[in-house]
């Protein structure tokens, strides 16, 4: 059969889809961490919410890494090692990766609705933010010194204020200031 697939297809769309990158929504849990003092430790009440938060996030951010890919295809394959990329390389077609970008939006926007009351008004506005940010990132604020650093680290306190929104808990200016400064730090 000629039409079949070749067997790392699954394999390249999971790598088209950089789940090691999802490790960053740990941040969407620090907000949360410290409101269990204040919520006298209702872990279940805090810890649910923040893990839809997060899968929300992890998703919304692997569609925009694949839209990034799909906008930076013919650079990459000019890369040394960009080139490897399953989009690049050739191991995903561009229609194929269109179709999962689309999906993994529609179930990041499935996760948020699936938080309760304004939790999920707060936390869909912010992975909406969050995806408009990563894509103005992708066409021309990575190619701005200090734009990209602001863009990059922004990604990181979209991340906390979820977190805190949806496991309704009030981000301290502290908190906020901390992780701006730590994420312009490393980026």
């Amino acid at each position: 059969m000629t039409d079949a697939p070749p067997s790392n297809t699954l394999a390249a769309f999971v790598r088209l889809a950089r789940p090691k990158q999802w490790a960053k929504n740990v941040f969407v849990f620090i907000g949360p961490v410290y409101g269990l003092a204040d919520k006298g430790g209702d872990w279940r009440g805090i810890l649910l919410p923040a893990c839809i938060a997060a899968l929300a996030f992890a998703l919304m951010s692997s569609a925009c890494y694949i839209v990034n890919d799909i906008m930076d295809v013919e650079r990459d394959r000019l890369h040394p090692r960009k080139k490897l990329r399953p989009l690049a390389s050739g191991a995903v077609r561009e229609s194929h990766a269109r179709i999962l970008a689309a999906v993994l939006m529609v179930l990041a926007a499935a996760a948020v609705l699936a938080l309760r009351g304004s939790a999920s008004w707060w936390v869909g506005t912010l992975v909406l933010l969050y995806a408009i940010n990563t894509n103005a990132y992708s066409v021309l604020l990575k190619r701005l010194v200090i734009a990209d650093v602001m863009s990059l680290s922004t990604g990181f306190v979209l991340r906390v204020l979820a977190g805190c929104g949806a496991a309704a808990v009030a981000p301290s200016t502290w908190l906020l200031n901390c992780t701006l400064f730590l994420a312009m730090f490393l980026a």
